[in-house]
């Protein structure tokens, strides 16, 4: 099952703020290679990583979890 979050987008956001995809991968208790696929966007992060990266924005934005979802592109 395909889920509807925009792994891309939300991963984007946080290279926004200044995360690397190595920080992003420990931060989350993945690998730089787990997340690459979601962060290239053709793939989603391992079950594991969804909730932690969900955790993570919400952390790093300072946004609610509902707005995973309905994800408003930060400012550039």
């Amino acid at each position: 099952m395909k889920s509807e979050v925009n792994w891309k987008a939300l991963i984007d956001d946080l290279r926004q703020l200044g995360y690397t995809l190595n920080i992003i991968a420990l931060s989350v208790g993945d690998s730089p290679k787990g997340l690459s696929p979601a962060a290239e966007g053709w793939g989603e992060p391992r079950r594991p990583s969804r909730e932690r990266l969900v955790n993570l924005w919400c952390l790093a934005t300072g946004r609610e979890r509902g707005d995973v979802l309905n994800r408003v592109i930060l400012p550039g």
